[in-house]
């Protein structure tokens, strides 16, 4: 799970999914490897869509952050949940810096 700490969490989200959706930042450089699916969900298009369908972001807007969830999908292979967090944490300090304060990483994954 990210937590991206921001003083206008749902401009935040806002920013995000306007911004996959045109595939262009604020200053008009081109995001290649996230697009949004129809539910509104993140997802990797990245080295020929590898990770499309092994699994996808959700958000959840509070108060004082965005919730960045990861989703399993299907043949999920070990690694997708740290690939995508990395490559999510990636997008953020390329195209939204300025939005954020702090991002926080937590591992929510349930121990066998």
């Amino acid at each position: 799970m990210l937590r991206i700490n921001t003083s206008n969490p749902a401009g935040l989200h806002a920013e995000i999914v306007n911004r996959l959706q045109e595939g262009k930042d604020a200053s008009g450089r081109r995001i290649e490897t996230w697009e949004l699916d129809d539910e509104g969900h993140a997802r990797h298009t990245g080295e020929k869509r590898r990770f499309y369908d092994q699994g996808w972001l959700e958000f959840d807007v509070e108060d004082t952050f965005v919730r960045v969830r990861f989703k399993s999908g299907t043949g999920t292979e070990r690694g997708t949940f740290a690939v995508l967090h990395g490559r999510f944490l990636e997008l953020l300090i390329n195209h939204f810096t300025g939005y954020f304060t702090t991002v926080v990483y937590r591992d929510l994954r349930k121990r066998s």
